[in-house]
């Protein structure tokens, strides 16, 4: 797994346990990984067909 689909994963809310679980947890929390997510929350500008539709 890499970086992008275990991103996925998390903003899709799939849950893994085991080994599964284990092995996508340590991929998010990877420095390289948070520093990655920390430059999209950064991104100034968005392009709104590929943002989530807001959940209420």
């Amino acid at each position: 797994m890499f970086a992008p689909v275990a991103s996925r994963f998390q903003t899709y809310g799939v849950s893994l346990e085991g080994r599964a679980g284990r092995y996508l947890e340590r991929m998010l929390s990877h420095p390289l990984a948070q520093a990655w997510f920390a430059s999209g929350q950064d991104e100034p500008e968005t392009i709104d067909m590929f943002e989530l539709p807001t959940r209420g």
